[in-house]
């Protein structure tokens, strides 16, 4: 409600405002994306309805991602939540071939891109450098020094992605008729997912009809819904209450199936350290623990650089991955 307020009238003398910008400068930034983020959509053609679809799917996929990252720390989360399960329970002719086109190809932008979110990133810096600042300097022009550098990164990383993207795009072909290339380095993101989130449902909309569901989506929209409310209320309601509703969301996914010996392990490393060294011997730990983190971003950072260097000279070269596949 202070936020709101602030948006509407603008701060007072002694109310906690935002460090780096003020709630109303935040709230025009927000306005203005929306604005630019539907007006794209509505030049390419794109209807209204599945307009706001996209827009409402890449925010809230990228908001989850926050939440999801701030509450556990995981260094990696996706929200795998694909569009079509929306406008699949809508008779196809609802929608035009542009609206299937543009949510297919947003799926795979929006939603499926949250494993690598520009807000969770943001987000996350932006607090390290607001904590790092309480014990020093915290000057906002100080910290609006830290978002400029922020806006500028991002400006020069939309240059050089998108011109090297177009680059490779048109200079280096692709076969349309034979799937699951064997030089493909992302099968998933070139092949699979355009087949099947792209090509496959223009087909079944040009058909006139769309697959039925295997299962009753109302009632499993009501069962998840329900749980994760009740965890929530219980989360709120008693403070020894171990089951959160994030661990609920992400339970199922395949990056927790790939990471929980990893979690495991952490957690019993800490609560070892706890145990026989108290909270001393667990703040004297953590530079070890950050260094563990460090070494290996740079270790795979330096091999990218490595194997650019290759690729570029015509060597044969190694994909060196820090996240799972």
């Amino acid at each position: 409600m202070l936020v709101l307020r602030q948006v509407t009238r603008g701060a007072r003398p002694g109310e906690p405002t935002g460090l780096f910008v003020s709630h109303r400068i935040a709230a025009a930034m927000i306005v203005v994306g929306l604005v630019v983020m539907f007006g794209w959509l509505w030049v390419v053609g794109a209807g209204l309805m599945m307009t706001a679809i996209i827009v409402a799917f890449i925010i809230g996929s990228h908001i989850i991602i926050a939440r999801i990252v701030a509450e556990t720390g995981m260094p990696f989360m996706r929200a795998t939540a694909d569009i079509d399960q929306i406008y699949l329970l809508m008779p196809a002719n609802t929608f035009s071939g542009r609206d299937i086109f543009f949510a297919g190809a947003f799926t795979l932008t929006g939603p499926h891109a949250s494993r690598e979110s520009l807000l969770t990133f943001a987000s996350h810096g932006m607090t390290i450098a607001e904590q790092a600042t309480q014990t020093r300097d915290a000057r906002p022009s100080r910290l609006r020094g830290i978002l400029a550098a922020m806006i500028a990164a991002i400006a020069i990383s939309a240059v050089v992605s998108a011109a090297s993207s177009l680059w490779c795009q048109y200079s280096y072909a692709v076969p349309l008729t034979s799937s699951g290339n064997p030089t493909m380095l992302n099968g998933g993101s070139s092949d699979t997912w355009p087949r099947h989130y792209i090509t496959a449902r223009l087909n079944q909309h040009e058909a006139g009809r769309f697959p039925p569901a295997s299962h009753n989506s109302a009632l499993h929209i009501g069962i998840g819904a329900t749980i994760t409310s009740a965890l929530q209320f219980a989360t709120w309601r008693w403070t020894s209450w171990p089951l959160v509703p994030v661990g609920y969301v992400v339970s199922g996914t395949w990056y927790v199936q790939a990471a929980w010996f990893s979690i495991f392990l952490g957690w019993l490393a800490k609560l070892m350290l706890v145990r026989f060294g108290g909270s001393s011997m667990f703040k004297a730990a953590k530079p070890f623990f950050i260094g563990l983190i460090f070494g290996e971003a740079l270790a795979v950072g330096v091999w990218l650089l490595i194997s650019m260097a290759l690729a570029v000279s015509g060597y044969e070269y190694v994909t060196v991955t820090i996240l799972p596949r």
